[in-house]
């Protein structure tokens, strides 16, 4: 057996443990070997340089790309260097989180916590394993931690705001994501999630001016295509049909972009370009909510009363909990006599009005009580009662997440669940 030179007893060479950890991100077997060569090289410049420093940055600039070789090449390359060691720790807790493994992540980020250099970074990403985990108190604890320690972390002030928005708190939110724009101005990002906050509240003009910051930051982002169309929709609302089209110019043809624009002619009076256009994006996609719609209106515009009724019941049937299906619904059935269809229609909209109210002023009070449970549970029982399991289950995992003994929030979610 050769004796160990002095560098590889300083400095260990890559061994079994790149290779496991090479394997269990998925590298191909050439890839492996390119990161134990690598990790080689930086061996040998380390103890020529002294400069493991220099190496630290490579690695965390390397986590903040999106790249992980690199993260795990400089782990290695620090690895034997006892002032080093929480680098490493912090180092193999970004490979961690990266590759799914969050328990392991947070227990690596432990052992970084203390390092004064590192503590911001280890309780930020801690505070990101924890909100995958959905353990929403834990996480924002250990994110307002990153905080206090460096009032700078922009990474606890994201997590932070997208916590905020699953729970409802939404001002909190907001401050969370206009402190990050400011500290990042080429970030289009936070502009992008206010634009989504401000629609999903019908704050139409508030959304506007959020999604035309995001696109004056980047306008080839890679959701700039999504952004361009929620603008256009907002713009709609608004009735700025003009601008609305000039947004929707830079979009690929599809269902929802082809249905935006009949809804600008329909609204420029050009009802005939309309309904080539309903038509074309009923073809693209069948489903669409707003274009049944709009053909529904058209047909009604045209006293073909019975096309209406044929359409506004299809549209009923892929969306029953629609409100404005129903409204639509209830009018034609007035105007084909069908009194008694009507009737039962306008009961239907009421009842699903006063839900969508009632939805509506839970998430008033949600903002204004972030901490407050039976608040975010009816929020769950009434998107379940509109016919939104998808909501339902997100407001109940919220709950659990903020109280893992919320029976009543349990039992709804298992009810939710395809039984075997």
């Amino acid at each position: 057996m050769t004796n160990p030179t002095a560098t590889e007893a300083i400095h260990p060479m890559p061994n079994d443990r790149t290779i496991r950890r090479g394997i269990r991100l998925g590298l191909p077997a050439v890839g492996i070997l390119a990161v134990m060569a690598a990790a080689a090289m930086i061996h040998h410049w380390l103890v020529e340089s002294r400069a493991p420093r220099r190496l630290v940055q490579w690695g965390l600039e390397a986590f903040e790309a999106g790249e992980l070789d690199p993260v795990v090449v400089a782990a290695d390359g620090l690895r034997g260097l006892p002032e080093f060691e929480p680098h490493v720790h912090l180092l193999e807790g970004m490979v961690a989180l990266r590759t799914g493994r969050l328990i392991e992540a947070i227990q690596e980020f432990g052992y970084a916590k203390d390092h004064p250099e590192l503590a911001g970074q280890a309780y930020a990403l801690s505070g990101e394993a924890l909100y995958r985990l959905r353990q929403f108190r834990d996480a924002e604890r250990i994110l307002n931690q990153a905080l206090a320690i460096d009032p700078q972390q922009l990474h606890a002030r994201r997590y932070l705001a997208m916590l905020y928005c699953d729970l409802g708190a939404m001002t909190l939110a907001e401050q969370h994501l206009l402190a990050v724009a400011e500290a990042v101005p080429t970030d289009p990002r936070p502009h992008r999630l206010l634009g989504l906050i401000h629609k999903d509240y019908e704050l139409y003009q508030r959304a506007v001016e959020d999604y035309r910051q995001s696109l004056a930051r980047n306008a080839h982002q890679p959701d700039a295509e999504a952004i361009r169309l929620e603008l256009a929709e907002c713009l709609v609302k608004l009735r700025h049909f003009d601008e609305a089209l000039l947004e929707i110019q830079q979009c690929g043809r599809s269902g929802r972009r082809v249905s935006i624009e009949a809804e600008c002619r329909y609204g420029q009076g050009d009802r005939a370009e309309a309904s080539r256009l309903v038509d074309e994006a009923l073809r693209l996609a069948p489903r669409d909510l707003d274009a049944l719609l709009l053909k529904g209106s058209l047909q009604l515009d045209a006293g073909d009363t019975s096309g209406a009724i044929r359409t506004l019941e299809e549209a009923r049937r892929y969306h029953p909990t629609a409100y404005r299906v129903r409204y639509k619904l209830t009018q034609a059935y007035q105007r084909a006599g069908r009194s008694e269809d009507a009737q039962r229609e306008a009961q239907a909209t009421k009842e699903y009005r006063d839900l969508i109210t009632r939805f509506a002023d839970l998430h008033q009070e949600a903002i204004a009580r972030p901490d407050d449970l039976e608040v975010r549970y009816q929020l769950g029982v009434t998107a379940q009662r509109l016919g939104r399991p998808d909501l339902a289950e997100a407001w109940f995992t919220v709950v659990l997440a903020m109280d893992p003994q919320h029976a009543a929030a349990r039992q709804a979610l298992a009810s939710l669940k395809p039984q075997p």
